[in-house]
């Protein structure tokens, strides 16, 4: 897959707005899967972003002048939009700096804001500074929408025309409160602590996994984790030591493995968290910012078997770059 188009850096938006839907801000039926993240791992991750979303806003940016933002209230379109989403990819902690011509965010009941840039029709840059991979079928789904109510076709891929405008003064320009993230300097210790706890049970979080970052020389690809499910359990994992490096030196033998263009593994429960497995000998792999782990078989044996999977199952799913 090629390189993601977009322009250079994130943009501060100064908006007008458009209401698509005049209802008033309404309930919306609970998301179609619970969270099941046991308790004591809550917070380690969000597993379901759109979870107790009531409003969804699009920011719509032009090539001068105030942006147009885009309103859906109506519970029941909600409810249909975000049965549309299906996750295939997360990839944590990585977050291409460029501009955007567009961002969906969804508005929670508690006030706080999950932003998603449109990198492409299925590509997104998350809140947290994360990628997520989604089917097309939820930017599809939210187009028709928006072309149906506005009798106009919309492409959020491309500014809208510039305009002369200025920002109205009567529209308020605070944003919404935004989902939080760990500082950087937490994140290594939080990412340690957290690895800690799902290694004591690693049944249990293999059946929270959502998706699979599996990389080599080749590349890296996205794919959800539901049609691996059956060799993720098989996670040739036999024991697991902790070690005392610093985040300096942790980030200094990541550096050294992944320029040998060493076979990965991250299996995501969701937004915030992997537990990612680097290969650093024939049966032994690092887990950063925790430690190591000795295998049954070699990591990239492991990975050529869920590669295999795929192409039985039809890799339907799957994102593939060129690092």
């Amino acid at each position: 897959m090629g390189g993601i188009m977009a322009r250079s850096i994130h943009f501060t938006i100064a908006a007008c707005v458009l209401a698509v839907s005049a209802c008033d801000d309404a309930q919306l039926a609970a998301p179609k899967a619970e969270d099941s993240t046991p308790q004591e791992w809550r917070g380690r991750w969000t597993a379901n972003p759109f979870a107790g979303t009531k409003r969804i806003e699009i920011e719509h940016r032009r090539k001068r002048g105030p942006s147009v933002i885009y309103r859906i209230k109506n519970p029941q379109v909600i409810a249909a939009l975000v049965d549309k989403i299906a996750i295939t990819g997360i990839w944590n902690g990585i977050s291409p700096g460029v501009i955007v011509s567009s961002e969906v965010k969804f508005v929670k009941r508690d006030g706080t804001v999950f932003g998603l840039d449109v990198l492409n029709y299925s590509t997104f840059r998350a809140t947290d500074n994360s990628l997520m991979y989604l089917e097309p079928e939820f930017c599809q789904g939210l187009i028709e929408h928006l072309n149906s109510t506005r009798g106009a076709k919309i492409d959020l891929l491309e500014d809208l025309p510039a305009t002369e405008e200025t920002v109205p003064k009567t529209v308020a320009q605070t944003a919404p409160v935004q989902l939080t993230s760990p500082m950087p300097e937490d994140r290594e210790r939080m990412t340690g602590e957290t690895t800690a706890m799902v290694v004591r049970d690693l049944p249990r979080f293999l059946e929270l996994v959502i998706a699979v970052r599996l990389s080599d020389k080749q590349g890296v690809g996205f794919y959800a984790a539901e049609p691996l499910r059956p060799l993720l359990k098989q996670l040739p994992a036999q024991e697991f030591e902790a070690l005392n490096l610093t985040p300096q030196e942790w980030q200094k033998r990541i550096g050294e493995l992944s320029r040998q263009g060493a076979t990965q593994l991250a299996l995501t429960p969701g937004l915030g968290y992997d537990l990612w497995l680097i290969e650093s000998g024939d049966k032994q792999a690092v887990i950063p910012y925790y430690g190591q782990v000795t295998l049954t078989q070699s990591l990239a044996d492991f990975n050529q078997q869920l590669f295999k999977r795929l192409e039985e199952v039809g890799p339907a799913n799957a994102k593939r770059a060129k690092q």
